[in-house]
């Protein structure tokens, strides 16, 4: 007898050990450990290699990155950041020094990577939706907490009707592409062949911020 209830105790301890290595009895999977993530592309025209990208939210907390030499850069976990977020990224391209920004309205959720760009487009329009530098924005997280996300919709919104005909040209519907979301690669391809072909600004005026864009072939500027 006591060898019987032994082996129906081994029994019973290796049933529940087979349990737990196949996730029985309710254990935490794998895929509820997954963390939210960022990725982009900081170009203009050329990638800016080696550029330190800068993400900071609405209450001042930051993580830095360095893109690689395509301008690709990977934020892989921002798990406790509040919305909205910035971005400033900071590089060289052809001998010329840039600082650009970019915003994302939402964070990602788990398990979810997110795209967010930097280029002389997001720059332009973001100007547009703060309506003012962006820098004195990020340097200021009480200015990030209250950037309005409707203002930046309607930038975007201007952004592409300025750029109605380019993106047309391209493939790409200008009602609905997002320039800021739309991942791409500094390739002069897609996306990146739209930085090649025009030269987007955005400068200060009695308006506020005037957002200018110039053909790169003929020079005409639209303002």
């Amino acid at each position: 007898m006591q060898l019987h209830h032994r082996f129906k105790y081994l029994l019973t301890a290796s049933s529940v050990a087979i349990l737990a290595a196949c996730g029985g009895g309710g254990g935490t999977t794998s895929s509820a450990l997954t963390t939210p993530s960022l990725t982009g592309t900081a170009a203009v025209g050329a990638p800016l290699p080696g550029a330190v990208v800068t993400l900071k939210d609405a209450t001042g907390k930051t993580l830095t990155q360095t893109a690689d030499a395509n301008g690709a850069y990977t934020f892989a976990d921002v798990s406790g950041m509040t919305a909205p977020l910035m971005l400033q990224a900071t590089g060289t391209a052809g001998g010329t020094s840039y600082t650009l920004h970019s915003l994302l309205e939402k964070v990602p959720e788990a398990g979810v990577s997110g795209v967010v760009n930097v280029t002389p487009a997001t720059d332009a329009a973001t100007a547009q939706a703060v309506g003012k530098d962006p820098a004195t924005v990020f340097a200021d997280p009480t200015q990030i907490k209250a950037v309005d996300t409707t203002k930046l919709a309607d930038a975007k919104a201007r952004l592409n009707a300025a750029l109605k005909d380019v993106l047309t040209a391209l493939g790409q519907d200008p009602t609905k592409v997002d320039l800021f979301t739309t991942k791409f690669g500094a390739d002069n391809t897609g996306l990146d062949k739209l930085l090649d072909l025009v030269q987007i600004s955005s400068s200060t005026s009695t308006n506020g911020q005037d957002l200018k864009v110039t053909d790169k072939n003929t020079q005409v500027t639209k303002t």
